[in-house]
């Protein structure tokens, strides 16, 4: 076979790669069950994951394959307890920490507890707030042991900053899990650019129940900060749409023009609809949205996929 019959073989197979890759691109740009596209102004710019490429390693973690084992006793059991009856277990695939949690970084935690909770004389609340996240150093105390000067300085000193962190308990490592959540979503959506560095805005206090929540966010994003629109900055990009003609959506072309006189029928619109009902806080009326100055495009949801799921313990089978 010649050098021309390879040309003519590795052409035909670059072709076929391409065409197959553009069938699945359009595939994915259009619902199957319904015919309609997804992204498109002319179909109402309904989104979809169309690029979604799978997630993403969090920081400091490494991926765990999933698979099958049997859990339980697998030998004779001479004593007849029946409390470990083998069973097969599958478990799926999830990320873990590399190592252990360190004093450094359980610092920073409690150090953020205490800036956006102050302490003071006046609210107790935020002292328990704190109180409750400090983990118990007197584990290392012992009748017969050495190691009692490490309840006082193993937590703190920078000599064992890069050491696990003990004395925490369960509640306080689900509540830690919650926070983790909250900061690296907040920094996920900082590096797009949608949120705004909070602590560096000098018209922003990060204080209290001001403080950025991935939940919360979910939900409303515009219910973080007492509905304060500027803590954001400029939304994931949305294609424009056309005014809906007066023949119909996909009728005839027609002319609208304003009570000035001037030619509205290339109008171009936002694609973010304006909420008609009004959101209450605590007696307290919010704003809606953003000013279209201020915030162009739209919220982060969920099935974009840019956001990491919640951080959680794990569980006997993982272990």
């Amino acid at each position: 076979m010649n050098l021309k019959n390879y040309f003519k073989i590795f052409t035909t197979i670059v072709l076929v790669s391409l065409t197959l890759s553009s069938c699945i691109k359009s595939d994915r740009n259009k619902s199957t069950l319904t015919g309609w596209s997804f992204n498109d102004p002319r179909f109402g710019n309904f989104t979809a994951p169309v690029d979604y490429r799978g997630q993403r390693t969090p920081p400091g973690m490494i991926l765990i394959e999933g698979g099958t084992f049997t859990m339980g006793h697998v030998q004779d059991d001479v004593m007849f307890d029946w409390n470990t009856t083998p069973t097969r277990v599958q478990i799926r695939s999830f990320y873990m920490d590399e190592a252990e949690v360190t004093n450094k970084e359980y610092s920073f935690y409690l150090e953020f507890i205490s800036r956006v909770f102050p302490q003071s004389d006046t609210m107790d609340i935020n002292k328990r707030i704190y109180q409750a996240a400090l983990p118990d150093t007197l584990v290392w105390r012992d009748k017969l042991g050495s190691t009692g000067s490490l309840s006082q300085t193993y937590l703190r000193h920078p000599a064992f900053a890069d050491y696990p962190v003990v004395g925490v308990s369960w509640l306080q490592a689900v509540d830690y899990c919650k926070w983790r959540t909250d900061r690296v979503n907040e920094r996920i959506l900082m590096d797009k650019g949608i949120l705004k560095p909070l602590f560096a805005e000098d018209s922003i206090s990060v204080e209290g129940e001001n403080h950025f929540v991935t939940e919360t966010y979910l939900k409303n994003p515009y219910l973080l900060f007492n509905g304060d629109s500027s803590i954001y900055g400029r939304g994931i990009p949305v294609k424009k749409t056309l005014v809906k003609k007066s023949s119909g959506f996909f009728g005839k072309r027609t002319t609208r023009k304003s009570r000035k006189g001037e030619d509205l029928t290339n109008t171009v619109v936002d694609t973010i609809l304006q909420d008609t009902t009004s959101i209450v806080v605590g007696g307290q009326k919010l704003p809606k949205e953003p000013k279209k100055e201020k915030f162009t495009g739209r919220q982060v949801t969920l099935s974009d996929g840019l956001l990491v799921p919640n951080y959680r313990l794990p569980t006997e089978a993982e272990w």
